[in-house]
């Protein structure tokens, strides 16, 4: 898997997360963890092939890792300073840029955009979660079950399930696992 579909692979977790429109909903899921979290996920891409990706969050200093099963990359995103950084483990760099964190949410800020709770709970990797109807994105219809701290545990598109949680962890998160591995050379991208 290239860098770039690495990212794109990643970054389709954050186009879930901005689903709806840009009103303040007052009845909306939270989309942003409120505690550290490690959840593995099932997603099935557009075209049927199925990946599996690692999402860690410290929800004290606003990071997320991503790592996508057999990929030569991870990335790395902090949102209090809007860096974005892909490990290449193949060349040992880290490639660092501005963080798509337009969109980000506060942990403890509800969704923008029109939500609808369905009414429905379900039990996913364990964990319950409630489902919450919008559109993603593309505006097509996205059934989405949060946890009530955030954890997006399933995710479905056009009734197609595109990703589900298949193991949840609250641990405490340790700040190495965002640090830059020894050997890795920083390569800094040029604004675009």
């Amino acid at each position: 898997m290239t860098i770039l579909n690495s990212i794109r692979a990643g970054l389709w977790l954050g186009t879930l997360a901005c689903i709806g429109g840009v009103a303040q909903a007052a009845d909306a899921p939270l989309v942003t963890p409120l505690v550290d979290s490690d959840v593995t996920y099932r997603m099935t891409a557009p075209n049927g092939s199925v990946m599996h990706q690692r999402m860690r969050w410290s929800a004290r200093r606003w990071r997320q890792r991503l790592d996508i099963d057999g990929a030569a990359t991870y990335m790395v995103s902090d949102y209090k300073t809007h860096v974005m950084v892909v490990f290449d483990r193949t060349h040992q760099t880290a490639t660092v840029s501005g963080s798509p964190s337009a969109s980000f949410l506060a942990p403890g800020t509800p969704a923008d955009g029109v939500w609808r709770k369905t009414g429905s709970a379900l039990q996913v990797a364990g964990q319950n979660c409630t489902v919450w109807e919008s559109e993603d994105t593309d505006r097509q219809a996205a059934d989405v079950c949060y946890t009530d701290d955030g954890l997006l545990l399933q995710a479905t598109r056009g009734g197609v399930v595109m990703l589900t949680a298949q193991a949840v962890s609250r641990d405490a998160i340790s700040d190495e696992i965002f640090a830059v591995p020894s050997g890795f050379r920083l390569v800094r991208q040029a604004p675009q």
